[in-house]
């Protein structure tokens, strides 16, 4: 091992302190680097954002799914049109909390996916679902699972013609 490794380890504890109090009193001068760095890797910084993001999404796609990456309701697999739903419409409350798209993602993977709260949905299936959501009485469903893909098939609410 390097005498600056062995040094360092010996060191931890006061040498982390040292570096946080010098980044707080240097806030400026932090903001300024970073902002250079980035101006001077701003493709790379763009290319491992964007992989951070999709690799976030999977994440949180594979687990809602356990595994399957496809939608709940219709078994569609395409993970371009896949996204989590929030079971009990509370999408917008939780927005205000978490944001949108992959600050979402990662809410997700830093409150160790909730469970009981999220399905993998596609986003037909979304759409089906945000649609007739003030129609369950009509309708005569509890879940919004097959059982209203397959009373819309079979057209519900249309009056019987006998």
């Amino acid at each position: 091992m390097s005498y600056d490794k062995n040094y360092y380890l010996k060191n931890k504890e006061r040498m982390n302190k040292q570096s946080r109090e010098y980044k707080q009193t240097h806030i400026e001068r932090g903001k300024e680097y970073q902002k250079k760095y980035y101006q001077e890797h701003r493709e790379e910084e763009l290319k491992y954002s964007r992989k951070r993001n999709v690799e976030l999404k999977w994440a949180a796609l594979s687990h809602y799914s356990k595994g399957t990456m496809s939608c709940k309701w219709c078994g569609f697999s395409d993970i371009r049109a896949l996204s989590i739903d929030h079971i009990n419409n509370n999408g917008k409350e939780d927005r205000k909390i978490t944001g949108m798209g992959t600050p979402f993602y990662q809410w997700l993977k830093n409150n160790n996916y909730p469970e009981g709260e999220y399905q993998v949905l596609c986003m037909n299936c979304q759409f089906i679902k945000k649609f007739h959501a003030d129609d369950r009485e009509l309708l005569g469903v509890e879940g919004m699972g097959r059982g209203l893909l397959n009373k819309l098939k079979k057209g519900v609410g249309k009056e019987d013609e006998d």
